[in-house]
């Protein structure tokens, strides 16, 4: 939802097609040259239509409807990562605000990839996706069954498992 993070989405090439309010095409352009050039249809819709579509997040007339985010497997993302991998792990992070936060910085500080847990987890929602800035739309993540064994299994594959805990006992430096 919203025009920032939909024209991410096209970049991303996740988006069918974009619903937009009455009369907001014109206004525009960039949004509409993307979506040509995507070839991802347009349709204007009313106000109610496009709150129904949102789930009530705010959209500024522009909505994008697309698939289910396409989780990928660890194997996936090592396979796709550099040398040496950038793999962010979550646990139990359950805001989505909180996970599309991280997942802006995550992309930001050039990471292959996210793990997720299936379980107690926030999930990739449009709240997920905005409050992101559009970063879910090119960040690539797994769901894993058990954090615990996939980095045992990572770090026994050669993968350096550096945690990080806010409440941690050591306190690292600028």
């Amino acid at each position: 939802t919203g025009r920032r993070f939909v024209l991410e989405g096209l970049k991303g090439g996740t988006i069918r097609e974009i619903a937009i309010a009455h009369g907001l095409g014109e206004k525009l352009p960039e949004l509409l040259e993307a979506a040509a050039r995507a070839g991802v249809t347009l349709r204007e819709a009313d106000r109610d239509t496009l709150d129904r579509l949102s789930g009530g997040v705010k959209h500024q007339g522009v909505v994008a409807v697309g698939p289910p985010y396409p989780w990928r497997s660890v194997d996936e993302l090592r396979a796709r990562a550099a040398e040496p991998a950038l793999l962010v792990a979550l646990d139990e992070i359950t805001d989505p605000h909180n996970f599309g936060a991280i997942v802006r910085s995550a992309i930001a500080f050039g990471a292959d990839g996210l793990l997720v847990p299936k379980h107690r987890a926030a999930s990739v929602t449009p709240v997920v996706v905005r409050a992101s800035a559009g970063a879910t739309e090119v960040a690539r993540m797994a769901k894993v069954t058990n954090l615990q064994r996939t980095l045992q299994a990572l770090g026994d594959d050669g993968l350096q498992i550096v945690g990080l805990d806010m409440e941690g006992e050591v306190e690292l430096g600028a």
